[in-house]
């Protein structure tokens, strides 16, 4: 017999014997590395599930909880990942049993989305699909022609009044960082709502007038690992919005990192927000905007629960009508997705879920697309057209639709 349950204090040895033979990790032969996962895996125990047959744990995987803000809500992500099972044991239905487990155990505790990175095909078959990942890429050391010479695109000039501001992170920069960042989240849908504050192995901050005025974080690898994580990838960065030369120096300054060790490729998995475009913009350094599907391997996302998910979304919701001319609307919504549905009852800018109401509305659209509206990445002015090839929106009802999913600047990295 087969069940998928919560791990316990008493399952890690055997947690890291399955880590260890299906990564063909070395765990067990380092003591070292042994007792740093060891330490990892008590300290995140709540984190993990494993797969017990016969009594016997022979798969596991993790699922770090992440409260992830939408405007006013937050809503709850489960991001999967650890996804294994001993190699004697593959090939038996125990990986499609560990997964099922897996996604029943979020259901069942009130997570709203799951996001993983693995085999299309094999995630598929649990309800994931197939979602972008974003981020900004400077190339460095290109030769770009100008005029009728040749110059390299390297290293670029930061004034001297700016260099002296920017330092490494110090004692009693923690608060000051905290506050900065919660300011600087809180303009983007799919940032995390994060009480502790971590620093990234690589990580300066900008100082002035004795206060932190922005900081960009990240790691320095030894090697590329994929497109979206080069030698250098940075995931951590806040500033004052209206002070863009703080951005420019931190960006200025990891890129005459970069050139100096010989590293010609720099990810940002930031926001794509036109006041940070536009102040990038202005640094000459090559960089594009990516944002890209993997192929056989890829970032996966999918809904968990609609009802909960709907719920937490409430708040913001009801904020969006308020600020709007559609605030005193009356009438009930139906959006159906390809697993389920949920119905919403709009009286006067307040917003309920409701399990049974005869709908005014009947929505239906593709999860994928459902996802894209939910974090900002599109607004229902770009999928009504699709939706209108398939049942009716009334202009009223579109105006509405229209207000509660608007395009929203959206942080990278945290959903893919």
């Amino acid at each position: 017999m087969e069940i998928v349950r919560q791990a316990s204090r008493g399952d890690i040895d055997r947690v890291i014997e399955v880590l260890d033979k299906a990564f063909n990790r070395n765990i067990v032969g380092d003591r070292e590395v042994y007792e740093k996962k060891y330490r990892e895996i008590e300290k995140g125990m709540d984190n993990w599930l494993v797969l017990e047959a016969d009594g016997k744990v022979i798969g596991a995987v993790r699922i770090i909880k992440h409260w992830m803000r939408i405007g006013k809500s937050k809503i709850l992500k489960g991001d999967v990942g650890e996804v294994s099972i001993l190699p004697e044991c593959q090939g038996k239905g125990y990986g499609h049993k560990l997964m099922e487990g897996t996604v029943r155990w979020m259901v069942e505790n009130n997570y709203d989305i799951s996001r993983l990175g693995g085999l299309c095909k094999f995630y598929k078959r649990f309800g994931y699909i197939r979602f972008p990942r974003r981020y900004i890429e400077i190339e460095i050391g290109r030769k770009a022609g100008a005029g009728a010479s040749m110059v390299e695109e390297g290293e670029v000039m930061i004034e001297e009044e700016m260099l002296k501001k920017i330092d490494t992170f110090r004692a009693g920069d923690e608060g000051k960082c905290i506050k900065l960042r919660d300011e600087f989240n809180s303009r983007y849908n799919g940032s995390l709502i994060e009480e502790s504050f971590g620093i990234s192995p690589l990580f300066y901050v900008f100082r002035e007038d004795g206060d932190v005025s922005g900081y960009i974080g990240g790691t320095r690898y030894e090697k590329e690992y994929s497109e979206f994580e080069a030698r250098i990838t940075i995931y951590q960065i806040a500033y004052r919005i209206d002070k863009p030369y703080v951005i420019q120096s931190l960006i200025k300054y990891i890129n005459n990192l970069a050139y100096r060790e010989g590293i010609n490729r720099i990810t940002l998995r930031i926001p794509f927000d036109p006041e940070i475009i536009n102040a990038i913009k202005e640094i000459p350094v090559r960089f594009r905007l990516v944002e890209t599907y993997g192929g056989i391997s890829g970032n996966m996302l999918q809904v968990i629960n609609m009802e909960s998910l709907f719920r937490r979304l409430v708040p913001e919701l009801e904020a969006r009508l308020e600020r709007s001319v559609m605030g005193l609307y009356t009438g009930v919504i139906r959006i159906s997705i390809e697993k389920g549905n949920v119905i919403l009852d709009i009286k006067r800018g307040k917003i309920d879920v409701v399990s049974n109401a005869k709908a005014d509305t009947e929505i239906e659209i593709k999860e994928f697309y459902l996802l894209q509206l939910l974090l900002g990445l599109l607004s229902f002015s770009e999928v009504e057209v699709i939706l209108e090839k398939k049942t009716g929106v009334k202009a009223n009802e579109r105006d509405l639709l229209n207000i509660l999913f608007p395009r929203c600047p959206v942080f990278s990295g945290n959903w893919g």
